[in-house]
């Protein structure tokens, strides 16, 4: 996700340039109409500093294991979703959901561990700052929030003396098996489904063939700790089926413990031919850095009719580029959009964008139905993220979108957007009234929002 991402904030100010009725926040207002605003947002107008810094660290953000409290299917313990893939982590299966956008259907494959305890303990280690909001659908029972985060998720017993560590480097997973004094590592059987073929490379890699790419599992690293230092110790992949490996590993102290490191490579799958797109940034007077867009996230593979749709996704980064501060998602059960993104003095993060869903959120919404069969919208999150100040649809029985949104130095919100729209006025806290603003679209593209005051 991470990588198509900067690509995507970096491609929007070339792509709007050259858009000739995409109309600046600012356009044709005085300064008496926008009182001192705080930022204008939008990648084109970011700071460049700001912009190349996110764009350097964004791809290289550690993957993260997010514990499952609801929002995904209740078989899954814990996931991780990132560029074009969801990694799910059940009782008994890792699963992998690999989406790319020429699919029909993303490519799944299920790694099983054969004989193995079917109801291990599994705990997350190394709780991240992060924290994952869902606000998905328009039933506020069933939004989660204030979801935690880990570096590392155990596996404990699941074969006798033996435990498995999922963690992750950059954008690839790690899962150590880890054998206790005297175990034998031959309990170990890795079962596929999913796949087209297992094979093994001339490097000791292997590689598994899916439809749309190759899953690459790198030549496991094999080591003891002795004396503080970490000793290789020789080792390899055994094929012992079609569709299941194991592990061959030369001599070693069997009085001490040892770990068997296999890596997963999706490099096949990465490089932009996902569906996750960063459409525009803010930056806070901190440093902190604010990014909207959609995602096409990998969902977890209930069944085979299952649909993968667009949410929106709010990031907020740290002032160095490399940490998650808060993932926002919101969106309803047919494809929603963020387009664009700005906040206010308190961090107050305003998204607006467009909408396919009947069930788009709401919270204190000026319009509370959708009226077309695409409608705007605009939402603002509380500055921890994990809240909806307001969120409302925006649009007439037509087709809308809201493309563009600034805030002003005392709180108010301007924004525009295209199709038949209407004048909004935005306090802090809620909407307060409308006014019809009828837009020939042959001749006026944009509707820009000339009061809007608390």
């Amino acid at each position: 996700m991470w990588r198509a991402l900067t690509g995507a904030v970096l491609a929007f100010s070339v792509f709007t340039a050259n858009l000739p009725w995409v109309v600046s926040a600012n356009a044709g207002r005085s300064s008496r109409e926008i009182a001192q605003p705080l930022l204008v947002s939008g990648a084109s107008t970011a700071d460049k500093s700001n912009e190349q810094r996110i764009s350097k660290t964004f791809g290289t953000l550690p993957l993260s294991f997010e514990a499952n409290l609801g929002q995904v299917d209740p078989e899954v313990k814990f996931f991780s979703r990132s560029a074009g893939h969801g990694f799910y982590l059940t009782n008994s299966e890792t699963v992998m959901v690999l989406g790319k956008r020429n699919a029909a259907r993303p490519d799944v494959l299920k790694m099983k561990l054969r004989g193995a305890n079917s109801q291990p303990h599994i705990t997350g280690l190394d709780e991240l700052p992060g924290k994952s909001n869902y606000f998905i659908g328009d039933d506020p029972g069933k939004w989660k929030t204030d979801v935690p985060s880990y570096s590392k998720v155990r596996y404990e017993a699941v074969y006798e003396g033996i435990d498995v560590v999922y963690h992750s480097t950059e954008q690839q997973i790690e899962y150590d098996f880890v054998i206790a004094p005297g175990a034998d590592y031959k309990q170990i059987r890795l079962s596929f489904k999913g796949s087209r073929q297992l094979k093994l490379d001339k490097n000791g890699d292997l590689i598994v063939r899916m439809k749309s790419g190759d899953i690459r599992h790198l030549k496991p690293v094999i080591y003891q700790e002795i004396a503080g230092k970490k000793i290789e110790i020789t080792g390899r992949y055994l094929l012992s089926g079609k569709q299941e490996i194991g592990f061959e590993v030369e001599n070693y102290d069997r009085s001490r413990p040892l770990v068997i490191d296999p890596v997963i490579s999706f490099s096949t799958y990465l490089g932009g031919d996902d569906e996750d797109w960063g459409i525009s940034i803010a930056v806070d007077p901190s440093g902190n850095s604010y990014i909207t867009g959609y995602t096409f996230s990998s969902n977890f593979p209930v069944n085979r009719n299952q649909t993968n749709l667009y949410d929106v996704f709010v990031v907020k980064l740290n002032p160095t580029g490399t940490a998650f501060v808060y993932k926002t998602y919101f969106g309803g059960s047919q494809y929603d959009y963020g387009y664009d993104i700005a906040l206010d003095t308190a961090g107050c993060a305003y998204v607006v964008g467009r909408t396919e869903s009947t069930n788009f959120p709401r919270v204190n919404a000026l319009q509370n139905s959708r009226q077309g069969l695409v409608d705007g919208f605009i939402t603002k999150l509380n500055a921890a993220g994990n809240g909806m100040v307001y969120s409302t649809y925006f649009g007439g029985n037509s087709a809308e979108s809201v493309i563009a949104i600034a805030v002003d130095s005392a709180g108010s919100a301007y924004f525009a957007g295209s199709g038949s729209m209407s004048v909004m006025r935005s306090s802090r806290s809620s909407f307060s009234t409308r006014q019809s603003l009828p837009v020939t679209m042959s001749k006026l593209r944009v509707c820009v929002a000339s009061s809007l005051t608390r």
